[in-house]
């Protein structure tokens, strides 16, 4: 499978450096995901504007901790749950974070 790694680090700071395929990212806490990515012009799809009801902005939280909501229990199983699975429009950075956005 293809991906992309986005290392989202929290700092009053924000830089970008690419690598490849990587990008490095240092994002300031209580941010939301997917509107720090597009200020970066990264792009994920979200049909459903960010409202989290077509889960086309799947992503996968690989190191640090993102909370659960109730439209990530909705879309995915428990397994996909652990394995770190949600909806790239409602992950909130409160934490640094490395986030694997399939292609």
């Amino acid at each position: 499978m293809n991906h992309i790694l986005y290392n989202i680090s929290i700092k009053q700071k924000r830089s970008k450096q690419k690598e490849g395929k990587q990008m490095l990212i240092e994002c300031p806490a209580n941010t939301r995901l997917q509107d720090y990515l597009l200020q970066n012009d990264i792009h994920i799809l979200t049909a459903c504007g960010g409202r989290g009801n077509c889960a086309k902005c799947v992503v996968r939280i690989v190191k640090g901790h993102a909370t659960v909501n109730t439209m990530d229990q909705i879309w995915f199983s428990e397994e996909q749950l652990l394995a770190g699975y949600r909806l790239g429009c409602h992950v909130y950075a409160k934490e640094p974070l490395t986030v694997e956005i399939p292609n």
